[in-house]
């Protein structure tokens, strides 16, 4: 990395006030004396017309108790943090496994809450509509409706009966 620093005179000549800054010529970049940024897992601040760099420290990573333990690694590119995968399956008719993982079997013909959020942040809600035919052994999903901020998509399905 080629860095080179400069103090200049500032654009009135009168003045004996200098511009101070720091310049990175091969990325063409530069910042005003005092700026401070991430780069390279370092913390880079501009003093007196040089970048001094200080590494960035990373938290012990906690490594948090997650529902049927399912775990992801995230890589912000200088630390590692871990969270729980959070994800809700759906398998046979009418079968489903929270986040949490507790599983529910809906059987009934109603409209069911799978997803609502507690505290409102992406206005994030998914609903499945299930009917049920008379001699089908459990339920059916008719459509399941997913609600995201101001956007709505609806899976439906279409069904025939024939003689």
């Amino acid at each position: 990395m080629t860095l080179c620093c400069f103090c200049s005179p500032s654009s009135t000549e009168q003045s004996t006030i200098q511009e101070c800054f720091c310049k990175d010529l091969k990325l063409k970049k530069s910042w005003a004396c005092g700026e401070t940024w991430t780069e390279d897992c370092f913390v880079k601040r501009c003093i007196g017309g040089k970048i001094e760099l200080t590494p960035v420290v990373c938290a012990e990573p906690v490594i948090p108790r997650c529902p049927r333990n399912q775990l992801i690694k995230i890589m912000d590119g200088c630390c590692e943090t871990w969270r729980c995968d959070s994800r809700c399956e759906r398998y046979g008719d009418p079968h489903y496994i929270f986040f949490n993982g507790i599983p529910y079997d809906f059987l009934e013909d109603c409209t069911y809450i799978l997803v609502e959020e507690q505290s409102p942040c992406h206005h994030l809600t998914i609903v499945v509509d299930n009917f049920c035919i008379l001699g089908l052994k459990g339920s059916c999903v008719k459509d399941v409706t997913v609600k995201y901020q101001n956007n709505t998509a609806k899976l439906s399905i279409k069904f025939c009966c024939c003689n």
